[in-house]
């Protein structure tokens, strides 16, 4: 599959333009748990996050965009499933109030 400017694909995975081949534990899809605090709408800016068992940092992090409303987060987009992570870790956003909280219902494996 060629690569069309994006960073992560669900069909025939690519990242950072190469196919992710064996790679497993990408986040595909979250469940909010923790709205936080002090959150603003990030529909351009894509938002690390930390916790759960995948990449901490860097291009295998999970990513993600969110829809605030005062501050308090209420809908979760992945924009980067990152690698490495299981069904049910459960991740911050590290933005914020570093408060915001979500579960990653769905994985590939």
């Amino acid at each position: 599959m060629p690569w069309k400017g994006g960073s992560l694909y669900k069909k025939g995975i690519v990242v950072n333009n190469r196919k992710a081949i064996g790679f497993k534990g990408i986040v595909t899809k979250a469940e909010l748990l923790n709205g936080g605090t002090g959150y603003y709408n990030t529909k351009t800016e894509v938002l690390p996050t930390t916790c759960g068992t995948g990449s901490q940092s860097g291009p295998w992090n999970c990513k993600v965009n969110v829809v605030a409303i005062g501050g308090v987060v209420k809908e979760i987009i992945i924009a980067s499933g990152g690698l490495g992570y299981s069904l049910n870790d459960i991740l911050l956003i590290k933005s914020g109030g570093n408060n915001c909280t979500f579960k990653a219902v769905n994985v590939c494996l």
